[in-house]
């Protein structure tokens, strides 16, 4: 499990992640204050105060596994 701190300013930006993930088998969940919701669910994602720390973890041991339009989100 790979955790990384992530910052999703507008609503695009959480529309734009979500399908990123969804793309892919990999297990991902996102932590924001003490909630944790699955990352590929947008319906989750607008739950969670995005103003905070918001990590994403996600289940795989090699951060190559990680889409590169991902890596514009990494705070």
């Amino acid at each position: 499990m790979i955790d990384i701190n992530v910052k999703l300013n507008t609503m695009n930006d959480v529309k734009e992640f979500c399908s990123i993930l969804s793309g892919y088998s990999f297990d991902a969940q996102l932590a924001s204050g003490g909630d944790i919701v699955n990352a590929k669910s947008i319906i989750g994602i607008f739950s969670l105060n995005l103003k905070g720390n918001t990590v994403l973890s996600v289940d795989t041991q090699n951060l190559l596994d990680l889409p590169e339009k991902i890596y514009k989100y990494m705070a």
